[in-house]
């Protein structure tokens, strides 16, 4: 579960000050906005797949099923929260 959080939020910081590169040299920031929305709708994506994917995840690496069931919504829980996290902080859906 850590791992798969800590790819999502790695690759979203990472993108991050990238664009806070560009736009620090001064590129346009229509061209950043562009970005942020891919980093968005790529950290859906992602969020998505673990959301569909839970269940599978948790039987393929052998974790007794009364185990699987409450760890599988966790990780429903948190990848919805991922994706509305990144919504909001980036500005696309929170009025930013």
């Amino acid at each position: 579960m850590l791992v798969i959080n800590s790819s999502i939020l790695g690759l979203s910081s990472g993108i991050l000050i990238w664009l806070a590169q560009v736009y620090g040299s001064g590129e346009k920031v229509q061209g950043c906005m562009g970005s942020i929305r891919t980093l968005v709708f790529l950290t859906g994506g992602l969020a998505c797949i673990f959301f569909l994917s839970a269940g599978w995840i948790f039987r393929a690496m052998g974790i007794p099923a009364a185990a699987a069931r409450p760890a599988a919504e966790y990780l429903r829980i948190t990848a919805l929260g991922i994706w509305g996290f990144a919504q909001c902080f980036h500005g696309t859906e929170c009025g930013g």
